[in-house]
């Protein structure tokens, strides 16, 4: 059980750190063909929801413990 609280806890920091690399992306590069600050957006918001998936198995998961 502990192994999994400590695997999804990484991934959700792994998320945040994706989240403000393309957040610095938008704000600092132009972008190209198929990277744009359009796409950069919707893939932070894909973070943000994966993320929130993570952080409600989280909360059952200590939850039950």
């Amino acid at each position: 059980m502990v192994k999994r609280i400590k695997r999804i806890v990484k991934k959700i920091d792994g998320l945040k750190n994706q989240e403000k690399s393309h957040q610095y992306k938008i704000e600092t590069e132009k972008g190209y063909k198929d990277t744009t600050n359009t796409y950069w957006e919707k893939e932070i918001l894909q973070f943000q929801k994966q993320r929130k998936i993570l952080e409600e198995k989280l909360k059952k998961l200590k939850k039950d413990k």
